[in-house]
């Protein structure tokens, strides 16, 4: 399968995947120093070892600052681009010789504790009060409507 037909394929779920597929192509053009369709052929010839090329792959996005998840996002998107492409990558081998990012929280947020909810609700004004009751008694809501981040203003 040709280069072109498996972009097709993979980025055929919209516009946000088109341009994962386009960046997973601009790393890969960097990392081998060549265009993407001449590394995808030396990988799948085995001119270029497909693990060193997918652990340099790793390396340039962690260098981007790139979340765990993105960059196993973005490698999992490669690897399955090279299987359609003919190239022999295991899973098994995958693991041992690329090494992943140990999955991290990048965003925290937290219910806040019954002092802050004082002051929330000493703070603000009507409005903001009417929200009590409302989390309160659907709690779906609850768990947007009661956190740190969503009151942030209101804690200064």
């Amino acid at each position: 399968m040709d280069l072109g037909s498996i972009v097709e394929v993979v980025s055929s779920t919209g516009d946000r995947r088109r341009y994962a597929v386009m960046k997973v192509l601009r790393v890969l053009e960097g990392v081998a120093g060549v265009k993407a369709e001449e590394a995808f052929a030396r990988i799948v010839g085995g001119k270029l070892d497909p693990y060193e090329a997918l652990y340099r792959f790793v390396r340039s996005l962690q260098g981007e600052g790139l979340a765990p998840k993105s960059v196993r996002f973005y490698l999992s998107m490669l690897v399955r681009m090279l299987r359609m492409a003919g190239a022999d990558v295991k899973s098994e081998l995958l693991r041992y010789r690329v090494p992943l990012p140990a999955a991290r929280i990048v965003k925290t947020d937290r219910a806040p504790t019954l002092d802050e909810l004082r002051r929330i609700l000493g703070r603000n004004g009507i409005q903001e009060q009417s929200l009590v009751p409302y989390a309160c008694f659907d709690w779906h809501e609850a768990g947007r409507v009661f956190t740190v981040e969503a009151w942030r203003h209101a804690l200064r």
